[in-house]
């Protein structure tokens, strides 16, 4: 099933990005050169930070760094706390820059450390992730942009906030 759905998620990409290519945007909200520093929260715990650098006017790659943090308390007073630290790169291709917005899909692969932990025991993991996710942005002015990304990475859907430079 997983395979079918990464088929399926790529060729999406490449026939929008075959179709950018047979437009030409009057402006673009992507060059190559451009920075993004961009700031997510899920709608777990979950917060990420990443940096992103246009290596041409259709591709970003560049770090990231994620935390999750959650505390659940059950009714007889116990806890559980859960923290999980990511670091990794992402890759992505902007398949639609034109005016106000920034279309995008990519890949995202890294190192993920977390803890689980209560009274009773202490687990840790440790383990290389790999994950997916498309997203788009809306620019407010030539910096700043609000945007919302879904995928199979730190959290399913995120609300980013983006500084272009």
């Amino acid at each position: 099933m997983n395979k079918y759905f990464i088929l399926f998620f790529i060729s999406t990409v490449i026939a929008f990005a075959q179709e950018q290519n047979t437009t030409s945007s009057v402006s673009s909200t992507l060059l190559k050169g451009d920075s993004i520093l961009s700031l997510g929260a899920g709608a777990s715990s979950a917060i990420t930070i990443a940096y992103e650098k246009a290596v041409s006017d259709n591709i970003t790659v560049g770090p990231i760094l994620g935390l999750y943090r959650d505390k659940y308390s059950y009714s007889d007073g116990e806890s559980t706390k859960t923290t999980y630290t990511t670091i990794g790169g992402l890759f992505n291709y902007h398949f639609y820059t034109a005016k106000q917005f920034d279309l995008y899909a990519g890949v995202l692969g890294g190192y993920r450390s977390g803890k689980v932990e209560d009274g009773t025991f202490k687990l840790t993991d440790n383990d290389v992730i790999f994950g997916i996710q498309a997203g788009g942005r809306y620019y407010f002015n030539s910096n700043f942009a609000v945007g919302l990304e879904l995928g199979y990475t730190f959290f399913i859907g995120a609300i980013r906030l983006s500084y272009r430079f």
